[in-house]
């Protein structure tokens, strides 16, 4: 043929191709105006309202279920009512928010509202009750914001969330107050949406507008241990910001008292200079008393009731009861006038057959040690695993400080101190840390990737003209493929340990805006594949071109439409879990349903393009072998289970470390903060951190 003709081919097959450029462009003119029409407004209180309720409803419900575990009971929860007083003026020497000199845990929602600006700091010592304060706080106002919705349907009401602070990330570079503010608030409704899963916008709207009372759980976990709290000065400077014209908003803070001391009144470094003195300006501070022996009494009856005895106490406890009333500042009414020591008490002398008069024996010394050495054997026994037998003790305790020097290392690193997430063991395993896990996971899915590409290759040798590398030349681009991908997979895996947890989220397509958001996304991968596939393919002429670039661009564009439609409309980040494992479990089912999906959407687009044999071929390829491999998308499931090998082996950890973070849960040697598992109480954590490999 000759250059006219080839120029009037490529002519027709570039006039003929204008119809089908058309139909993208109106394709992804109508995907744009979908995803317009699907964002929410934000401004509008019919949307605002409905989502506060739901977040409210949500709030109680879980919130509900971590203070019923914190107090060990499967009960009606109802914890100590403890005292709180105001500090000593020499404490404080900022302007407060009012309030009365004191109160207690039945009455600290009236105190709360008592509060000029509703800003509210509880200090108290290690195990005094400050988080089991909070939540009652919580619970009671969460309880009057659903009566005023109920009453008033289109009130705007103010939803408590209770955050860890520990799993706040400063910046590392020095940022002004206001900077940090922003950051803070990002961070407030960024937790909206991965712990009840709140969308994103909306969330940073409820935030900004003041529909959140943010509940601010532990400021004395933002530092290290035995370390100037450098990072919670920064945190309190950010917390005094003002909102605009109005002054700073309302919150709740609970920090123990030596933290807060060592704020608000710093002690000069080594050069004798004092820091600035840091303090939540305008805020009403109150300190948590211990328990005093009526207190204690009412709970130990509350937990082992007998109406016929002596202060309506079982039998067993009884010698108890009498030696705190006696002496009432005796080494055991101390002891059990914290709420942790009392709970601990209780866990370790549950059973019938226990006795726990022998506390009465025991000297300060040895009577503290004594509980937390016995609750681990108390817990192995009274709680069993679901086949019904019993882990051993000194298992639950070794694996348990496995953990405690995971969440050390982490610290070391700039990471949450308190948050354990199973696909982050890689990081702190081994010598040093994480680098041979890194360098399996690397190799590993080097090769299953190599593997991929060359079953790839082969299913379609006949366009390359034969199967095998035949020359030096052939073998040489197989060996420079094989080491890009090495090299690609080695950089991508230099990612941190952070990542975010994605669910398979079926139900979305029940939801309009999930179907919405499906029909987008599969608009979008056919108007990309239609205007690649013709763009490349109308080039060399009429006949070849045309054809080839229709159906190397349905395609194309049909496999990276279903591919994104599946992985941003039916996945969705995890809120929060029911137990520890899920989060883990559901993050790998995610990833293989992804890799799955990607199989069938390019075996469909290449049955399509080249025939069912080659359709059959590249889907079991990419769906069998890229499942697997997209699980360990974010290398999840490889450093997950190099991690587990590694420390089963070393004796450091159980052979299903998720199981056993289910057990823990049940027990109560763990809680659930979103999908992040903590120790139940920072004592705890410390405790086992003494048995730390």
């Amino acid at each position: 043929m000759d250059r006219t003709a080839d120029d009037d081919g490529a002519g027709i097959a570039n006039v003929l191709a204008l119809p089908v450029g058309g139909l993208s462009l109106v394709v992804g003119t109508v995907s744009l105006f979908v995803a317009w029409r699907s964002r929410p407004r934000t401004d509008d209180l019919a949307v605002l309202v409905p989502v506060a309720r739901d977040l409210l409803r949500a709030v109680v419900k879980g919130e509900a279920a971590t203070l019923a575990r914190l107090l060990g009971d499967t009960g009606r929860a109802r914890p100590a009512d403890v005292g709180f007083v105001a500090p000593e003026a020499a404490e404080v020497w900022w302007r407060d928010d009012g309030g009365s000199a004191s109160g207690s845990l039945d009455d600290v929602a009236v105190y709360y509202r008592s509060l000029e600006l509703g800003r509210l700091v509880v200090l108290g010592e290690p195990g005094a009750g400050k988080t089991v304060l909070a939540l009652r706080l919580l619970l009671d106002l969460a309880a009057e914001a659903r009566a005023t919705l109920n009453h008033t349907p289109t009130a705007r009401v103010r939803v408590p969330v209770r955050l860890s602070l520990s799993s706040f990330t400063l910046p590392e570079q020095p940022c002004t107050p206001s900077v940090l503010y922003e950051r803070l608030e990002a961070w407030i409704a960024e937790q909206l949406g991965v712990t009840y899963g709140v969308p994103p916008a909306v969330a940073r709207v409820l935030v900004a507008d003041g529909w959140v009372l943010p509940v601010l759980d532990g400021l004395d976990e933002i530092d290290p241990d035995h370390t100037p709290p450098r990072r919670a000065r920064r945190v309190l400077d950010a917390l005094n910001q003002p909102t605009g014209d109005a002054p700073a908003g309302p919150l709740v803070l609970t920090c123990r008292s030596r933290r807060y001391r060592e704020l608000t009144h710093p002690a000069p470094d080594p050069t004798g200079w004092r820091p600035t003195p840091a303090v939540v300006q305008d805020a009403t501070v109150v300190v948590i008393q211990p328990l005093d022996t009526d207190q204690v009494t009412a709970w130990l009856a509350h937990r082992f009731p007998d109406p016929r005895g002596p202060h309506g106490v079982h039998r067993r406890w009884r010698r108890v009861v009498t030696t705190i009333r006696n002496h009432r500042r005796g080494r055991l009414a101390t002891c059990l006038s914290s709420p942790l020591r009392l709970y601990l008490a209780c866990a370790v002398y549950t059973e019938p057959d226990t006795t726990p008069a022998e506390l009465c024996d025991l000297d300060p010394e040895t009577l503290d040690r004594h509980l937390l050495d016995h609750l681990v054997p108390a817990l192995t026994r009274h709680h069993p695993r679901a086949d019904g037998t019993h882990y051993h003790p000194d298992d639950v305790t070794r694996w348990l400080a496995t953990f405690t020097h995971h969440l050390t290392t982490l610290a070391h690193h700039g990471h949450s101190a308190t948050d354990l997430h199973l696909h982050q063991l890689w990081a702190t395993t081994g010598t040093p840390p994480g680098r041979r896990i890194r360098r399996q996971t690397t190799t590993t899915l080097a090769l299953l990737n190599g593997l991929l590409l060359a079953g790839f290759g082969l299913s379609h040798a006949d366009i390359i003209g034969h199967y095998l590398p035949t020359t030096r030349f052939d073998w040489f681009v197989v060996l420079g493929v094989e080491v890009g991908i090495f090299i690609v997979t080695a950089l991508i895996h230099r990612a941190g340990v952070q990542n975010t947890p994605r669910r398979l989220n079926l139900d979305r397509l029940r939801e309009s805006s999930g179907r919405r958001l499906f029909i987008q996304r599969l608009a979008f991968g056919l108007t990309f594949g239609l205007t690649v596939g013709l763009t490349g393919g109308v080039a060399p002429g009429l006949a070849f071109g045309l054809a080839f670039g229709l159906k190397i661009g349905l395609a194309v564009g049909l496999a990276v439409g279903l591919t994104i439609g599946f992985t941003d409309g039916l996945t969705s980040i995890q809120n929060t879990a029911v137990r520890p494992s899920q989060p883990l479990r559901q993050y790998i089912a995610s990833e293989l349903a992804n890799g799955l999906m990607t199989g069938l959407a390019f075996g469909l687009a290449f049955g399509l393009a080249f025939g069912p044999t080659a359709g059959l071929a590249v889907g079991l390829l990419f769906g069998l072998i890229g499942g697997p491999v997209d699980a360990a998308g974010g290398f999840v499931l490889l450093r997950y289970l190099f991690a587990v090998r590694a420390l089963r082996r070393a004796g450091q950890l159980s052979t299903h470390p998720a199981r056993f973070l289910d057990w823990a849960y049940t027990a109560g040697l763990v809680r659930l903060a979103g999908t992040a598992t903590q120790f139940r109480h920072h004592d705890l954590q410390t405790y086992f951190n003494r048995y730390m490999p």
